[in-house]
């Protein structure tokens, strides 16, 4: 009786479940939340009518696992958050902007907020040179650094201070061959900034320190949406650079 609760509980999420995914369509934000609620009343739901105890040391098994997943991910959402809100020092030397996806030619409003971030910060400062970076994934018609480029020309940044990265397609490769142009410039040992999405500074510095460059980092504003979305997909990027690297 006293799980009757629980289980319009439980009735309630799976509404609100088929509510979202209607509004939202399926995405791997709303998947990873709603598969925490059944998983977690699940376990919930399922203790007591075990009865053998290879399968209650199964279940506890389980909880405790659950539990340290959950905590591991809450550290690395709070990691994110207080990157998120980090400014830029005052001794930057050069800059790198992250690329992300285009549409044809088109920039997506991700890469959009990253330039729109990259732009202000050149603006205050038009000494700083930097490297735009990103080569050409499916569906798009050019490379990411082309269309990041143009658009910094567009918005009145000289192209003079612009070098472009057009072989990547992941973070570590952004940030290792953006390396590999400050080193044939003699300037690998300068101190940079990292331009990307709020939710991924913390990863982007992460992989940056591990390749060697003296970076920080600065995150373009995300929609309330993504930034909750690709969070969750930051927990699992994050663990994979720690453990795998």
């Amino acid at each position: 009786m006293k799980r009757k609760p629980f289980l319009f509980i439980l009735m309630a999420a799976a509404l609100l479940f088929l509510f979202f995914i209607a509004l939202f369509g399926v995405t791997f934000g709303i998947m990873f939340i709603f598969a925490n609620l059944f998983f977690a009343a699940f376990l919930y739901l399922s203790y007591p009518l075990i009865e053998k105890r290879i399968w209650r040391h199964i279940h506890r098994a389980l909880l405790i696992g659950y539990v340290l997943f959950l905590m591991s991910f809450t550290a690395v959402q709070v990691l994110l958050l207080m990157e998120m809100g980090s400014e830029a020092p005052d001794d930057i030397q050069q800059i790198i902007i992250l690329g992300a996806g285009l549409k044809g030619e088109e920039i997506s409003q991700t890469l959009e907020t990253r330039l729109e971030a990259g732009v202000e910060y050149l603006r205050k400062n038009p000494e700083i040179p930097v490297i735009v970076s990103g080569g050409q994934g499916e569906g798009e018609d050019i490379p990411e650094s082309t269309a990041m480029s143009r658009y910094l020309v567009s918005h009145g940044i000289s192209s003079n201070r612009i070098t472009e990265e057009d072989r990547s397609t992941t973070t570590f490769e952004n940030l290792l061959n953006s390396k590999r142009i400050l080193e044939r410039k003699g300037a690998e040992d300068d101190r940079i900034l990292i331009i990307t999405s709020d939710y991924h500074v913390f990863r982007a510095k992460l992989t940056g320190k591990k390749i060697g460059l003296d970076c920080s980092g600065l995150g373009g504003e995300s929609g309330f949406f993504i930034k909750i979305n690709y969070m969750i997909r930051e927990y699992f990027a994050v663990v994979k650079a720690v453990v795998i690297g």
